[in-house]
C-alpha cells in the first residue's frame, strides 16, 4: 500500500516469508527513507535500526511481518 501527502511518500511492505526478505526502493535524490520494523504481532523488531536517513534503499521486512517507509525531503 502507497500514500502521498505533506509529510512525504508512505509505503507499506508485508511479509509472509518464513524468513526476513530485502526490497530494494528507489530514494530519489534530495530525499530520505527511514523505515520501521514490525513483527508478526505487531510489535517493533528488537535490535533493528530504523535506518533514518538512509539513503541506501534497502528495505528490510521480518518474518511475517511489516515495515513502514517513507521517503522524506532531506
Amino acid at each position: 500500500m502507497r500514500v502521498s501527502g505533506s509529510g512525504g511518500d508512505s509505503t507499506l511492505y508485508v511479509s509472509a516469508a518464513k524468513s526476513a526478505t530485502v526490497q530494494q526502493v528507489a530514494v530519489p535524490e534530495g530525499f530520505v527513507l527511514v523505515q520501521r520494523q514490525y513483527d508478526s504481532a505487531g510489535q517493533p523488531v528488537k535490535g533493528s535500526a530504523d535506518s533514518a536517513g538512509s539513503t541506501s534503499g534497502r528495505v528490510t521486512v521480518a518474518p511475517c511481518g511489516f515495515t513502514m517507509v517513507t521517503l522524506t525531503a532531506g
